[in-house]
This record gives C-alpha cells, structure tokens and sequence, in this order.
C-alpha cells in the first residue's frame, strides 16, 4: 500500500512570497508522492493556496491528485507520513506533536533564529523521526556534527 504523505504548511516551501516552490517540493507535488497538503496555519495557508489556485494549473503541480486537509484528526485519520518543511519554533505545535505517523522535518537554513542545539531538543520533543536538509551538513559542516 503506498504511504500516505501530507505536506504540512506547503506555503513555508517557497522561494518568494508565496511562489514558486523549491524544486525538490515541486517534485515531489509532481511525482504523486504526496497525497494530502495540511493547512494548520488556515490564515496564511489559504492566501497561499489561491495564490496557487491563480497562478499555475492543478495539473502542472501535481495538484490535481492532492486532498486538502485543515484539521489534526483529519490528519491523523487519513496520512501515514508528515512532512513539514521548516524548524522554526512557530512550526511546532499540538498538531505536530500529536501525530501518530512517521514525522519528518526539513531543517532549511539551521541555524536561522536560535542555536541548533535548540532546535535538536525540540525535534526529539516533538518525536521527530527524521530530519532533512540541503547541502549535506551532516557531511560537511563542523557545528552540525557536534
């Protein structure tokens, strides 16, 4: 059975204000991987979505196949895997700790806002499985390895 992936916030997944995504998301939007968008911030999510609705067809985004969801039971009842696409601390919330599925979090630019330390301790907080992120640091970067 295919996993049932939600991307959380998707608006956060942008380049501008509020498009066009980043590659890696666009593609993952067009692959058919993900099969719901979940909108807990309703306020910003939804001017980004008409933005969306504006701009691009459905069908150029892989849209056309995605169920939009605004509630957490909604969430749980329905996906099996959460995406979000930030760590700031305004991005951690009931919702996200209240997920029974498998959490992963992209780690964007780390080091933006608080130390990374603070970050770590609110991912394992939170119960978040894997985390993500460009540039390989866990490679290359000396702080993130400590």
């Amino acid at each position: 059975m295919k996993p049932r992936i939600a991307i959380r916030n998707l608006h956060h997944g942008t380049l501008g204000n509020p498009l066009p995504f980043y590659n890696y998301v666009l593609g993952l939007l067009q692959s058919g991987a993900v099969t719901h968008l979940f909108f807990e911030d309703v306020l910003h999510g939804g001017k980004a979505w008409y933005a969306i609705r504006k701009q691009y067809r459905f069908e150029e985004l892989g849209l056309d196949h995605i169920k939009i969801i605004l509630s957490s039971e909604e969430l749980n009842s329905e996906c099996d895997i959460l995406l979000s696409l930030d760590s700031q601390a305004r991005d951690f919330s009931p919702a996200v700790k209240n997920f029974k599925g498998l959490k992963v979090y992209h780690l964007m630019d780390y080091f933006w806002g608080e130390p990374l330390s603070k970050k770590v301790a609110r991912l394992q907080e939170y119960g978040v499985d894997f985390v993500l992120s460009y540039g390989s640091p866990d490679r290359y970067d000396g702080y993130f390895k400590k």
